[in-house]
């Protein structure tokens, strides 16, 4: 079975494309970006950073309970 019908598909459908491209975010990208920032929060010594690193923790879960 070829992928390129679904390719073509997906590159020709611009509402497709948007859905994958939103579900890719909600599913993956936010997740591990969210990861990402609770790794640095947690282990960073500069306190600047830490309380950067925690407002931004805030923004991203609170988009994330919205998505």
């Amino acid at each position: 079975m070829s992928a390129l019908p679904v390719i073509m598909e997906v590159a020709t459908n611009p509402a497709l494309a948007t859905a994958l491209v939103v579900s890719a975010y909600a599913r993956v990208i936010l997740p591990c970006t969210v990861a990402a920032v609770a790794v640095i929060a947690a282990t960073t010594r500069n306190e600047g950073c830490r309380r950067a690193a925690l407002r931004a923790l805030t923004v991203l879960v609170g988009r994330r309970g919205r998505s």
